[in-house]
């Protein structure tokens, strides 16, 4: 897979791609928002001239790179999907990666590429 970020101009040519999948937990709209705004950026993964997957993300205060929101398609491999998340982090100076999420299989998953459960929210 190879990564690139896309440029501002170029989200609302990308956003039809990639905007209909179930990874958006929150609501894709705000996504593209802060996209279109500049308080998160999108990388896609193609292998040859196909997406693979996507990564959004932003950079937060205590230089930590939040995934907002990440697809990788079937039969790829989810530890080369995280080298590309981490080597976005160190590349805009993060010191750690973070992302939430309420599906139970991060519970195993997560552990096993080496993250530790950080991310807890509280509604009121």
């Amino acid at each position: 897979m190879t990564p690139y970020l896309v440029k501002d101009h170029q989200i609302d040519v990308v956003w039809p791609y990639i905007s209909h999948l179930k990874s958006f937990a929150s609501d894709p709209n705000n996504v593209l928002r802060e996209l279109l705004e500049g308080n998160a950026r999108l990388t896609i993964l193609f292998d040859d001239k196909e997406i693979a997957g996507f990564y959004i993300g932003y950079k937060q205060p205590d230089n930590g790179y939040f995934v907002w929101v990440g697809h990788l398609n079937k039969g790829y491999d989810l530890s080369e999907g995280f080298d590309h998340i981490k080597n976005t982090a160190r590349n805009m100076g993060c010191s750690h990666i973070i992302f939430g999420s309420e599906r139970r299989g991060w519970e195993r998953v997560a552990r096993k590429h080496g993250f530790r459960p950080s991310y807890w929210e509280q509604a009121i």
